[in-house]
């Protein structure tokens, strides 16, 4: 009979990891990150080692608030909270990446950084590659990228920008609701944004680095596995 509950409790947990909140993205903006008329100093290289940085960055103690983003032989960064009235606001400490509130509440983990800072650190993070959160307590959470993506913004300077996706062969026009649904309302989700550059305008595009906790199984995986543990309840 324990046996027997310990497998339902099991089918139970990996259920949970697949619910995700289903909202609508009301007043939704796409947070502008190139060049603002602030001065502000050239972003710095990373350190190599995880332990390090995250003692220097994990003092509130806070086991919910996100305290730094490492990324071996990249770049290391302490994370700063928006504003609660700000939604669009980007700090321009050299070294330090904003955490995007409005995508907190969906459960996604967004950071966004200038692309003339830190967020010039974000083009060279590459699918596959291995991030780590450290949140406030000192604990660490390992993330893989999964994918990278890229859009024209068509009002580069605006947060209520129409946006293309530049993989996207038909030009197809999406609005910034849509953008916003698609990138930072995935729960358990990590995501790096900055402004891509180009034809003479520093915030002419957005880029969407989108990485995944490495534990997390996929939905098929998850489908076999509960199937095997009913049939065991039997």
């Amino acid at each position: 009979m324990k046996q027997k509950l310990s497998l339902l409790l099991s089918i139970i947990l990996i259920l949970t990891l697949f619910a995700q909140p289903v909202q609508a993205a009301t007043g939704a903006i796409i947070p502008v990150t190139g060049p603002s008329l602030e001065n502000a100093e050239t972003a710095s290289s990373a350190v190599a080692a995880l332990a390090p940085f995250a003692a220097s960055v994990a003092v509130s103690g806070n086991p919910y608030q996100v305290a730094g983003i490492f990324a071996r032989g990249i770049f290391a960064a302490p994370i700063v909270q928006q504003p609660a009235s700000a939604p669009g606001f980007v700090s321009t400490q050299p070294e330090a990446a904003t955490q995007f509130g409005m995508a907190a509440q969906y459960g996604t983990v967004a950071l966004l950084a200038h692309n003339y800072l830190l967020g010039e650190k974000f083009f060279a993070v590459e699918t596959g590659k291995i991030l780590s959160l450290v949140y406030g307590d000192g604990r660490t959470q390992t993330y893989r990228v999964k994918e990278v993506l890229k859009y024209q913004a068509l009002s580069p300077n605006s947060p209520y920008s129409e946006f293309v996706d530049l993989n996207d062969s038909t030009g197809m026009r999406i609005s910034v609701e849509t953008l916003f649904y698609k990138v930072y309302t995935q729960a358990d989700t990590l995501v790096l944004q900055t402004c891509i550059e180009a034809n003479g305008e520093p915030s002419w595009g957005r880029i969407f680095v989108i990485a995944q906790p490495v534990y997390l199984a996929t939905t098929q995986q998850a489908n076999r596995l509960a199937t095997h543990l009913t049939q065991a309840l039997r």
